[in-house]
């Protein structure tokens, strides 16, 4: 883990894209460590609000700049929401493990539930010259879950997407859409623990290599409250921490079936 970063730093710039908000925040020492799979914990300064601080992933960064992509539901998002540029938010960071940069040259697929794809566009700058095939496949519960895919598309990634209700794409699924990938395929996967579970047992079955970047309720990101651990396949082994061992494990490290 690089190390960490904290203190207040003011917002650049917000953008509403439908169910999700993406702010850039001016964080030039954050920026510098980060890599592809990290996380920030983010809060905000009384009185504006009065709750733990959150884990978000690094969605992107430009000079002295990180952006974040966040659902907004709950408190942590309106309040973002109600922010300015100038306004300052509080980061720690960056945290966790990141992704395996090398492909070794093979495709690569990222696997994304909903806002699972907030790491994915940090991800595909670290590897576009690495992979002979770069795509994105997606799913969601109706089309308006795909909002904030704008950066993949300007990126030019090969994306498909499924949705729960047929709205757009393949009805179902997106796990339905891996079932002819290339046996050399890298997948990295980011989502709800249903459709980790589900990535998870499919690469292990075709023998693919997989990293899967897992989500915990954390109150502190840095291991001490033991709020987001996860078992391991041997149950004599101790349990990992999502923060500190990952957020990004390979697919054999967990168990996300017990």
């Amino acid at each position: 883990m690089t190390d960490k970063h904290f203190g207040p730093y003011p917002i650049t710039a917000i953008k509403s894209l439908g169910r999700e908000l993406v702010v850039w925040v001016q964080a030039p020492a954050i920026q510098a460590a980060a890599q592809p799979g990290q996380f920030v914990m983010v809060g905000l300064g009384r009185p504006r609000a009065n709750f733990l601080k959150r884990a978000i992933s690094i969605h992107a960064v430009r000079e002295g700049e990180i952006a974040l992509a966040i659902l907004q539901v709950g408190d942590v998002s309106r309040a973002l929401a109600g922010l300015q540029p100038g306004d300052e938010i509080e980061l720690i960071g960056p945290l966790g493990h990141g992704f395996d940069l090398d492909p070794k040259g093979g495709p690569v697929a990222m696997v994304a539930g909903g806002i699972g794809h907030a790491p994915f566009r940090f991800l595909a700058e670290g590897i576009k010259d690495k992979a002979s095939d770069l795509a994105l496949y997606v799913g969601g519960r109706d089309k308006a879950a795909l909002a904030g895919l704008d950066w993949a598309k300007a990126a030019g990634l090969e994306v498909q997407v499924a949705t729960e209700d047929g709205s757009a794409g393949t009805r179902g699924f997106v796990t339905a859409l891996l079932e002819d990938l290339d046996p050399d395929t890298r997948l990295y996967a980011c989502g709800p623990l249903p459709m980790l579970s589900a990535v998870q047992r499919l690469a292990l079955d075709k023998g693919l290599a997989c990293q899967l970047s897992l989500e915990g309720k954390m109150a502190c990101g840095v291991g001490v409250c033991l709020g987001c651990t996860c078992a391991r396949p041997d149950p004599r082994a101790t349990y990992a921490k999502v923060c500190t061992d990952g957020p990004v494990f390979w697919a054999e490290e967990v168990d996300l079936h017990g």
